[in-house]
C-alpha cells in the first residue's frame, strides 16, 4: 500500500468532517428567524457541548412595523408611482390576477409555444427575429387563453410577410380564437390583398373584409396590419383596419353585436398560413390611429394608459425562447423589484374579482384557485399572496362558508413559509376562524363606498369589532384612503389632485372642494389620529388604497404616508420605562426597564437604517417577577452589527481553525486533538451560511445611523414597541 503523508490524511480527515455533517452525526439546530443562539452538539465525542451567538443575524420584524401599499400595473407603469413610495413600504401588494369560474387564474403569461413547421428565423428581408410559417395547418404559434376576452373592444397588430400571391386562398389565419360554433378571426381572403375579420356565435355570423388595392397589401414583403373591434361603436365602424398606418375602410357585412362571444381556446397564429409574422401584440382597447402609428415606427411606448392595456406581446428577438411574452407577469414584478432597489420589502401577487364565487364554490375550484396562485408565488420567488375577493353575500360566517373553505386550501398550497393576508372590510369581516387562523395578516378597507367610513369613530369603531370577533391584534392591519370620494359611485379622485387643486388646504381639513363638488377624504392629522390608535391598541399595522393615489413626493408636507409613519416610528408602550443604546467600538449596548409586571414571552432588540424596515438584532427571555417589584432591567450586548457581517466572522473563524490545525500537524501526538478543533469551525461555518441564505446580514452593515427599538412578544404574539432610539456610528 503507498504510504500517506500526514497533510494527506489531514485533508482526507477534513472532507470526512464535511461528510459527518451531511451524514447527521453532527446536528446543528438554529434559528434564524426567531432564536439568536445556535448549539452544536458534537455526536459521539463524550457530549461534548459547544454554544454560542450567532452575532448580527437578523430578521425582519413584523406586526406594528406593517406598511402596506397596493400597486395597479398600469399606474406603475405610466410613472404614477415614485420609488422613494415603495421604498417606505414594507409589504407591497401587485394586482392583476384574476380567478376563472373554474379556479383557474386568467392567463397574465402569455408564453406561446410553436408547432412544427413554426420556425424562428434570426432575420428576414430587413427584420431581425421573425416567425416563419410554412402553410401547414399544424404550423402555429401558441398564445394560450385569456385573450380577446374583454369583449367589447380589442387591437391586434402585427408585421405580416405573405409568401407570393398564391397564398391568397381562403383559410389562411393571421390569427383565430374558436372554440364548438364560436370564433374570432382574422384571415386572408380568396382575392389579393384581401383580408377578413369574422365572428361567429352558434348560428350568428358576422364579417366585415377589405379588398385590394384599397388595402395597399402587397405579397413577399413586410405589411403592418392592425385590426380594432369597438362593439359600442356605430354600425359600419365597429371593425377598423390599418395598413402600414394608414386606416382603410371594412366593408360589414351586418352590424357586429356589442360583445364578442366568449371562449375558453387559445389564441392561435399563423394556421395554414404560408409567410412570416413578426411583433404580434393584443391590446384589450380599441386603439387610434396615432396609437397604431407607434407599432410601425418600431416604439412600444408601454407608459401611456392605453398602452398599458397591452396583455401580450412578442418580439422573438430571443433566440433561447422565442415565444416570451414582453407582457407577461414576470416582466411586472421585475419592473417592481427595480423599483424596490435593495429595501428589503416583502412582495406579492393580489388575487380579486373575475367570477371567484363561482371559483371557490366546488373542491375542484377551490384546488385549481390555491395551485395556479402557488405556481406563480413559487415560479416568481414572492413572499405571498394578498386575497382582495370583494364580498360574500352577508357578514355572516355562513356567508364565508366556500371563501373560508378556499384560504384553508390555498394554506394547504403555499405551506407555512408563505404570507397569505385577507383583504376585509368593515362590513364584511366575519371569515371564520379558521381562515383568521390560516392568514398572517388581516386587513380592513377603512374607504367606502359610503363617506361615513372615513371618519376616525368609523375607524375606530370597525377596529374594536374586528378584535372583539376573534382576529388578533397582531394580525389586524387597518386600511387607509388614498383618495377621496363624494359618496357617489364613480365620484373617486385620488388625494394628491386634491390637493393640486387646494394647495393650501388645513391639515386638519377632512373636506375639499374639487371640479365643484366637495370630496371627503382623510387629511394629514386624521392620518395620525388613526395611526396613533393603531400603535395604542398594538395592532399589526396600516395599509392604503393605494400608492398612484398619494404624491410621488414622501418629504411633501401633506404627505399622508409620511403621517402615518411619523406616528409608527413613535409607537411605544408605557410598558418601558427607560431605553438606551450607545455603541462602544463594535459593540451595540442596549438597556432598557419595564415598568409594569412582564413575565411572558421574550424581547426582541431590533435595528433599522430607515426607521421602516427592523430587523431583529438580539432575542432575550423575560425574567420573572417576584414580589411587588415590576422593574426589571435587561441588558443586550452586541458586537459586529457597525462592521463585519457574520459571514466574514465565520470565515475568519474557520481560517483560524485552519491555522491552528497546520500548526499541530508537526505534533504527532495533537493530530486527533486537531481533528476535533476543526469540526466546530467547519458546523459554524454551515451555520452561518445557512443563515445567510434565509436572511440578509448586510442589511444593517455600517450604518451612520442605527435606530433601535425593543419588542416584547407575549405567550399569544401580542407585540408592544418600545420607542425609538438612535445611535449614531462614529
Amino acid at each position: 500500500m503507498k504510504k500517506t503523508t500526514f497533510m494527506q490524511r489531514t485533508l482526507w480527515l477534513l472532507l470526512k468532517s464535511v461528510s459527518l455533517l451531511q451524514g447527521k452525526l453532527l446536528s446543528v439546530r438554529h434559528s434564524c428567524k426567531t432564536q439568536k443562539q445556535v448549539t452544536l452538539r458534537l455526536i459521539g465525542l463524550k457530549g461534548l457541548t459547544f454554544s454560542l451567538a450567532m452575532l448580527g443575524v437578523v430578521s425582519m420584524a413584523g406586526a406594528q412595523g406593517y406598511i402596506g401599499g397596493y400597486i395597479r400595473p398600469d399606474r406603475l407603469e405610466t410613472g404614477q408611482i415614485s420609488n422613494a413610495l415603495i421604498q417606505k413600504n414594507t409589504d407591497l401588494m401587485v394586482l392583476g390576477f384574476y380567478p376563472k369560474s373554474d379556479g383557474h387564474l386568467q392567463v397574465t403569461d402569455h408564453q406561446a409555444t410553436f408547432g412544427t413547421g413554426a420556425t424562428r428565423l434570426a432575420s428576414a428581408s430587413g427584420r431581425t427575429g421573425v416567425i416563419s410559417f410554412n402553410g401547414a395547418s399544424g404550423a402555429v404559434m401558441n398564445g394560450k387563453q385569456d385573450l380577446l376576452v374583454s369583449n367589447s373592444t380589442f387591437t391586434f397588430a402585427s408585421w405580416v410577410y405573405i409568401n407570393s400571391q398564391s397564398t391568397y386562398v381562403p383559410g389562411k389565419f393571421i390569427f383565430k380564437k374558436a372554440e364548438g360554433t364560436k370564433e374570432i378571426s382574422l384571415r386572408i381572403g380568396g382575392s389579393y390583398g384581401q383580408v377578413i375579420f369574422r365572428v361567429m356565435d352558434g348560428s350568428n355570423s358576422y364579417q366585415a373584409s377589405a379588398n385590394a388595392p384599397l388595402t395597399g397589401i402587397l405579397a413577399d414583403t413586410w405589411n403592418h396590419i392592425a385590426i380594432t373591434f369597438n362593439g359600442a361603436a356605430a354600425s359600419g365602424s365597429q371593425v377598423k383596419l390599418y395598413v402600414n398606418g394608414t386606416a382603410v375602410t371594412m366593408t360589414a357585412t351586418a352590424a357586429f353585436p356589442a360583445a364578442l362571444p366568449t371562449t375558453n381556446s387559445n389564441f392561435m397564429l399563423g394556421e395554414n398560413f404560408s409567410g412570416m409574422l413578426d411583433e404580434p401584440l393584443v391590446n384589450n382597447l380599441a386603439l387610434v390611429e396615432s396609437e397604431i402609428d407607434q407599432y410601425v415606427l418600431g416604439n412600444y411606448p408601454f407608459n401611456t394608459f392605453n398602452q398599458t392595456k397591452t396583455v401580450a406581446f412578442w418580439n422573438f428577438d430571443d433566440a433561447a425562447n422565442p415565444g416570451k411574452d414582453l407582457r407577461s407577469h414576470k416582466i411586472l414584478f421585475s419592473k417592481v423589484r427595480t423599483q424596490i432597489g435593495g429595501s428589503p420589502i416583502k412582495l406579492h401577487m393580489t388575487v380579486s374579482g373575475g367570477t371567484w364565487q363561482t371559483a371557490v364554490s366546488t373542491a375542484t375550484g377551490r384546488s385549481n384557485f390555491a395551485s395556479d396562485v402557488n405556481d406563480i408565488v413559487t415560479a416568481e420567488s414572492l413572499d405571498g399572496v394578498d386575497v382582495d375577493l370583494e364580498w360574500p353575500t352577508a357578514n355572516t360566517e355562513a356567508a364565508f362558508a366556500n371563501y373560508r373553505a378556499f384560504i384553508v386550501a390555498l394554506r394547504a398550497a403555499l405551506g407555512s413559509s408563505k404570507i397569505i393576508a385577507l383583504s376585509l372590510h368593515p362590513g364584511y369581516y366575519k371569515a371564520g376562524m379558521d381562515a383568521i387562523n390560516a392568514a398572517n395578516h388581516v386587513a380592513l378597507q377603512m374607504y367606502g363606498p359610503q363617506t361615513s367610513w372615513w371618519s376616525y369613530s368609523q375607524f375606530v369603531s370597525a377596529g374594536d369589532a374586528a378584535v372583539a370577533y376573534g382576529i388578533p391584534k397582531a394580525k389586524l392591519i387597518m386600511g387607509l384612503p388614498f383618495f377621496g370620494t363624494t359618496g357617489v359611485a364613480g365620484e373617486q379622485v385620488g388625494y394628491k389632485d386634491i390637493i393640486t387643486a387646494n394647495p393650501s388646504i388645513s391639515f386638519s381639513a377632512d373636506q375639499a372642494t374639487y371640479n365643484g363638488k366637495t370630496y371627503t377624504f382623510n387629511g394629514v392629522n386624521t392620518i395620525k389620529q388613526k395611526a396613533s390608535y393603531v400603535c395604542q391598541k398594538g395592532l399589526g399595522g396600516i395599509m392604503a388604497w393605494d400608492l398612484s393615489l398619494h404624491m410621488a413626493n414622501y418629504d411633501d408636507p401633506y404627505s399622508l404616508l409620511k403621517a402615518a409613519i411619523s406616528i409608527l416610528d413613535t409607537c411605544s408602550s408605557s410598558a418601558f420605562s427607560s431605553l438606551s443604546a450607545s455603541k462602544s467600538s463594535d459593540q451595540l449596548a442596549v438597556d432598557w426597564t419595564t415598568s409594569r409586571k412582564i413575565d411572558d414571552g421574550y424581547f426582541l432588540v431590533e435595528g433599522s437604517k430607515d426607521q421602516v424596515h427592523f430587523y431583529t438584532i438580539d432575542s432575550i427571555a423575560t425574567k420573572k417577577v417576584n414580589g411587588s417589584n415590576n422593574k426589571i432591567s435587561y441588558s443586550s450586548r452586541k458586537t459586529e452589527i457597525f462592521h463585519n457581517t457574520p459571514l466574514q466572522m465565520g470565515m475568519s473563524l474557520l481560517m483560524g481553525g485552519i491555522i491552528v490545525l497546520l500548526g499541530l500537524a508537526a505534533i504527532k501526538s495533537k493530530r486527533q486533538f486537531s481533528m476535533i478543533l476543526l469540526l466546530p469551525g467547519i458546523a459554524l461555518l454551515a451555520a452561518i451560511s445557512g443563515c445567510k441564505k434565509q436572511e440578509n446580514p448586510d442589511a444593517l452593515k455600517s450604518p451612520e445611523t442605527l435606530y433601535v427599538r425593543v419588542v416584547h412578544v407575549d405567550n399569544s404574539g401580542n407585540k408592544t414597541f418600545s420607542p425609538v432610539v438612535s445611535v449614531q456610528n462614529q
